[in-house]
């Protein structure tokens, strides 16, 4: 959400053509066949053998940071030469980051997930439930809704050339962050706000009947 502003999608990228779609479905199904047997293994080993040692929760908890990390920044970050229209792309690199993008970032957070979920990364779960977080959390879907409209209608809003350069995109940036959230804050008391006060309200009633 935040990196969107700063990339210039070029025409080639945009239009791929998918001539590669069997390549991509043997990635994906190798993918998948082999998470389901890290899954797998992982809940056979605790089910069998109780909580894992301390040495292996911290060699799982080591690989599996590593492997997510490389998972999602390699999606954001690897391709940035490309997505900026500095290195030519061609189709297929575009039908494989288009195909297996958002999957890998997918598998990235998972793996996170499951990670804080089971305490073995007590460092990266104490600062993802840190207290302030919980509000930004809550905004979060909606400003992801809300950020592409607010982008392109800067876009088209624009009526003249401009320099793009790192300066003015970091003021893009945080402008359409700010207003994402903003947003996001407005829409959220008028959908969610009176929601909450009616079920409290329902609440109420049915302990008093």
């Amino acid at each position: 959400m935040f990196i969107c502003p700063l990339f210039r999608f070029p025409a080639s990228f945009l239009s791929m053509e998918y001539e590669s779609h069997w390549i991509l479905g043997v990635i994906f199904t190798s993918l998948l066949v082999v998470s389901s047997a890290i899954a797998t293994f992982v809940v056979t080993y605790q089910n069998e053998y109780g909580p894992a040692p301390i040495p292996l929760r911290r060699v799982v908890s080591f690989i599996g940071c590593l492997v997510a990390s490389v998972l999602t920044l390699s999606v954001v970050y690897g391709v940035y030469g490309h997505l900026s229209g500095t290195a030519p792309m061609s189709n297929m690199t575009a039908s494989i980051y288009a195909a297996l993008s958002r999957i890998s970032f997918t598998i990235g957070i998972g793996i996170v997930i499951y990670l804080c979920a089971t305490s073995w990364t007590p460092v990266i779960r104490s600062i993802l439930c840190f207290s302030a977080f919980r509000v930004l959390a809550r905004l979060t879907f909606c400003a992801y809704i809300l950020h592409p409209i607010i982008i392109l209608f800067w876009h088209y809003s624009l009526k003249e050339t401009i320099n793009m350069d790192y300066v003015y995109m970091t003021f893009v940036l945080f402008a359409v962050w700010s207003m994402s959230y903003l947003l996001a804050i407005l829409f959220s008391a008028g959908t969610e706000i009176p929601v909450i006060s009616f079920e409290s309200l329902n609440r109420r009633i049915r302990k008093a009947q």
